[in-house]
Parts: C-alpha cells; structure tokens; sequence
C-alpha cells in the first residue's frame, strides 16, 4: 500500500498469487492426491493379478512389470508417450513363447486420451501366412479396424460375428476348424482380435490386467493360440500358390 493509501501493483500481484496458491491446496490438490491414489490402486491390483497368473503358469514378469508402485503411477500419470509399454509376463509352453502384456496408445495434439489394450502373443514360424478376425461391432468400426473385404467360411454363426481377412484364403479355411471357430466363440466372446502378424498369433482386447475376469480369459486362451499356431504352421508348409504349380509331363497338376 502506498503513502495515499491505495495497493500497488506489486501488491496487488502478491494478494493474487496467495489467492490461487490457497484454491489450489484446498481443492486442486485433494484431486490430484485422489487421482494418484486410483491410479496406484489400479497399478498394484494390475500387478497382483499378473504375478498370480505368471506363479500359476511358470511364467517370469517382465522388467517393466518390475517397478515400484510409485514409478509406475508416476510414468502412467505424466508419459508423454503415444506407445507406452506397461507391464507383462513371459514364458514357453508347449516350447513356444507366450507373453501376455499390456501397453497404453495415446493420442498426441489438442485433446489427449489414452487407451490400454492387454495382448497375448504365441510364438509361430508361419512367416509367409497372416490373416485377423475382427468382431464385427461398433468398437472396432470406430477404431476404423474394419476392412471392407472378408472372407466366408460357410459357418453362419462365426461368419456373422467375425469379419475374416488373409492373405491366403484357402490356407485360412484349412486352418480354422469348426472346433477352433467353436473356442474362440467361445472364449474371446467376440471382444477381441485374433491375428497371425510375422512370427506370432495375437489376441488382443481393449482392457486391463486389474480386471480378473479379463486375466482367467487369457489363462484360458493359451491353449486355443497354441492350437492356432500349429494349424497356421502346418498349413503354410503345405500351401502351394498357382504361380509356383507346374504341370508334370502327363499334364497332371503336381
């Protein structure tokens, strides 16, 4: 206050600043202490739930899966990452590589949100064969996963429920038996995509391992991937596209 008894500038700068530094420890303070807490909530059951799941199956977490609480609330709070890797578990079964993990994808620009996806990924060696099944519902329309070519595997109920695409249609039809199509109805209940990508069958679904009910699922789809690994597997090494048929002497197709 000045000599005429009229604030300053300065001082009227400073009464401000106090101001916004009381509303922020009475009311901003208590949400972000609540929005930690949820979050360190989350993570820690996340976190129970898989290194339950990795105990029952042999499995070993990741390094990720390894933090603290606090850095793993603290890198889920304030990432800046469009592609985070959470947390996961890894092991062989039936000698192939199963790893069962979750990742966060975010969007960068004016408006962020993210969504967590959990995966389940099982060793293959059918490189040249890749196909996806996705449900046909108003999640993966929106995600723009929807491709407007598919093929039909004259079963009514699964061709209703899934939208099929591959790169080798015939070899896809060898692959998916009428007891796989009756699994993966039956496990994934149409929540999910199946995918043969470069060396492994993926299932992945928008969720998280602080669910149990989405952690049993997984537990009981490892067999289901595996089946599906060795079916794309025997049915690669048997595909033989027209371009590389060649016609014996007789003329018979060989």
């Amino acid at each position: 206050m000045n000599a005429s008894g009229e604030f300053d500038t300065s001082t009227a700068i400073m009464v401000w600043v106090m101001v916004i530094g009381t509303l922020f420890v009475f009311f901003a303070a208590p949400i972000f202490a609540l929005i930690f807490v949820l979050n360190s909530r989350q993570i820690w059951q996340a976190k129970k739930n898989l290194t339950a799941l990795a105990g029952r199956l042999g499995f070993a977490l990741m390094p990720e899966a390894q933090l603290s609480l606090i850095q793993r609330t603290w890198r889920r709070i304030f990432s800046l990452s469009t592609n985070q890797s959470m947390m996961g578990i890894y092991g062989q079964v039936h000698a192939r590589s199963v790893r069962i993990f979750s990742y966060t994808v975010s969007t960068v620009g004016p408006r962020r949100y993210d969504v967590k996806w959990t995966e389940m990924a099982v060793s293959t060696s059918a490189a040249s064969f890749s196909f996806s099944l996705r449900p046909k519902n108003i999640v993966w329309k929106l995600l723009g996963q929807l491709s407007n070519q598919e093929i039909k595997l004259n079963d009514e109920e699964f061709d209703r429920h899934w939208r099929v695409n591959s790169n080798q249609p015939e070899t896809l039809k060898v692959v998916l038996l009428p007891e796989l199509r009756s699994q993966i109805n039956q496990y994934a209940a149409r929540l999910g995509e199946f995918s043969l990508e470069s060396d492994a069958i993926r299932y992945r679904v928008q969720g998280d391992f602080n669910n149990a009910a989405l952690v049993a699922r997984y537990e009981g789809m490892i067999g289901l991937l595996c089946d599906l690994a060795e079916a794309a597997e025997v049915a690669a090494k048997n595909y033989r596209p027209e371009s590389v048929k060649k016609a014996s002497p007789g003329g018979v197709i060989c």
